[in-house]
């Protein structure tokens, strides 16, 4: 007898579609880019930052606390009559991400970029973005997005009549762990009720 799997079973909780949030630090407005299909590629590089030196007595390590993230997503956008991903992508970026030179000639951007994926948020920059096509695919361009984090926080939840779990993992709050974090996903996962 085959099992067969709904894909309820396959996901996460709380789980939402990869996102970008522009929002100006002056005026507090946002725009929102949405991918239409969720990025299929996702890597995550963390590293901490030291500085190694030989010495006559031996090694001595500087530490310099955690670096910036350094996140690269890639997927396919649409371009077709009426469904201008790509275009509306670009618009955005150059609009919202890419540097302009204000009356002092001075390069400024008021506009901070946050990423919403695989249930993280990253506040940062878009670094670069590329796009490419081939003839196979007339309608379907990858992209490939730089995406320099300076700021991560880790958001689970699930609003359900039974019970609502919020998680929020950040640099000030030391006092969650990860084996709490983990045992807590467990519980909702195999049903348990949790209440944070």
């Amino acid at each position: 007898m085959a099992v067969l799997w709904s894909g309820e079973e396959l996901t996460l909780p709380g789980y939402k579609n990869a996102f970008i949030t522009f929002k100006n630090f002056k005026t507090g407005q946002t725009v929102t880019q949405s991918f239409l299909v969720s990025p299929s590629g996702f890597s995550e590089q963390r590293s901490n930052i030291s500085q190694i030196n030989r010495t006559i007595a031996g090694w001595f390590i500087q530490r310099g606390g955690r670096n910036l993230i350094n996140i690269n997503i890639s997927g396919y956008v649409l371009d077709a009559k009426g469904v201008g991903e790509r275009l509306d992508f670009i618009s955005n970026y150059i609009r919202y991400a890419e540097d302009v030179r204000n009356d002092n000639f001075e390069l400024i951007n008021e506009w901070e970029q946050i990423l919403y994926i695989e249930g993280i948020e990253y506040k940062g920059y878009i670094q670069s973005i590329n796009f490419s096509k081939n003839s196979m695919q007339p309608l379907l361009y990858q992209y490939n997005i730089n995406f320099i984090a300076y700021s991560d926080k880790q958001v689970f939840y699930e609003e359900t009549d039974e019970f609502k779990l919020t998680h929020f993992l950040s640099d000030d709050s030391e006092s969650k762990d990860t084996m709490s974090l983990t045992q807590s996903m467990y519980d909702l996962l195999s049903g348990g009720k949790v209440v944070v």
